[in-house]
């Protein structure tokens, strides 16, 4: 059988063909609500500016289940590191190849799949079986989830349970959850000096030593997390520059960007006010702004992780491992409206890479784990408001 008549194959395919880098979605939600319309789903189409979102729904009443994703890609780079084209689709072997095949086309074309076949066995299933996908998460993601799980709320609509097709998986699909995610947080800091000649002025007048001091200290941080899966406390420097105008010449003011991931028992005030601290012992005029990023999040244990792990044991032969790693994704909204979350998608390895590639077997695997955890979940509730 080729690659094009197998389904989610060929809608991988198509996705990844239509070049959806943020915030455009290029189409590919319209090929999607196409997709589900045939099998009964109502399309709601909920765009924020330049920000397209897809919310469809099969069934009604709770509980209600919900696959989201994303139709947006980051920019490919130069095609010259690829090997083939980024937005061609290509199958080579047991791979395809584009980017976005990983993060998260290859999930999405997976998620409506299993969808589509879940609800063409059993139309008259209990709950709402739903989807929301938008251009919006490797953007700004104000104009995307968050926005459309606002106005659900608005129309009393709360989601059970949220499986967010983000890659999660290390070696084979299927075998890690991610139940959680880090805070991030980052920063900018200008310090003001006085230019002058390195001959002539002290080593501690220097506002560059200033800041690479400042940073040091931001760099031994030590902030209890008590009990946690979560990984301690990170800061990372991004970017020091000055107004360097000569190598023998003292700049006038230096700068920083810096980058901190923090588990759910810190907050971003806390963290603010820590370094807020530091800063004091630095006479200099100085400015500090900060970027509020995303919240940390840690779903509790329920149902839908309950489901998951029952059918990627039948399926692994072993339990997933659970994984609060890597950056952050839109299950964060969920999780503050109060939605059982877990993340899972396809293996990492090729994660916004050139040559971004899925393993034909992983995504038929996905597929497969999804249509079940959605009859086994749906099962476990009797569809009772």
């Amino acid at each position: 059988m080729s690659n094009r008549a197998d389904p989610v194959i060929t809608l991988a395919q198509q996705l990844i063909e239509r070049p959806s880098i943020t915030p455009d979605d290029a189409g590919c939600q319209t090929l999607i609500a196409d997709r589900l319309t045939q099998a009964g789903f109502v399309i709601e189409h909920l765009d924020f500016g330049p920000v397209s979102n897809l919310w469809a729904t099969h069934g009604q009443g709770s509980p209600i289940l919900v696959f989201a994703g994303h139709s947006d890609v980051v920019p490919p780079g130069p095609e010259s590191r690829w090997t083939v084209p980024p937005f061609a689709g290509i199958v080579r072997g047991d791979w395809l190849f584009g980017r976005g095949a990983v993060d998260m086309k290859g999930a999405l074309a997976a998620m409506v799949e299993a969808a589509v076949a879940w609800v063409t066995a059993c139309p008259e299933h209990a709950g709402t079986l739903a989807l929301l996908v938008t251009s919006d998460e490797e953007g700004e993601a104000v104009d995307g989830t968050s926005r459309v799980l606002s106005r659900l709320h608005e129309q009393g609509i709360t989601v059970t349970g949220a499986i967010i097709g983000e890659p999660s998986s290390r070696a084979r699909a299927g075998d890690a959850l991610r139940i959680g995610r880090r805070g991030s947080l980052s920063g900018e800091i200008r310090i003001e000096g006085q230019s002058g000649h390195v001959g002539y002025v002290p080593a501690q007048a220097n506002v560059v030593h200033r800041l690479i001091a400042f940073l040091n200290q931001c760099l031994s941080l030590d902030l209890p997390t008590g009990e946690s899966i979560f990984p301690p406390l990170s800061f990372h420097v991004t970017s020091i520059t000055s107004d360097c105008i000569g190598r023998n010449v003292i700049p006038a003011e230096a700068c920083a960007t810096f980058n901190l991931r923090y588990p759910p028992t810190l907050s971003n005030q806390k963290l603010e006010r820590h370094i807020q601290t530091l800063l004091e012992a630095i006479p200099e005029p100085h400015e500090l702004l900060w970027r509020r990023s995303a919240k940390p999040y840690l779903s509790s244990p329920g149902r839908l992780r309950a489901c998951a792990r029952e059918v990627l044991h039948i399926k692994l032969g072993h339990d997933p491992e659970l994984r609060v790693d890597g950056g952050t994704s839109d299950g964060r909204f969920f999780s503050d409206q109060g939605s059982e979350v877990i993340e899972l998608g396809l293996v990492s390895e090729r994660l916004h890479a050139p040559d971004e590639r899925v393993s034909i077997r992983d995504l038929q695997t996905l597929f497969e784990i999804y249509r079940e955890i959605v009859e086994r979940f749906l099962e476990y509730h009797p569809g009772v408001p």
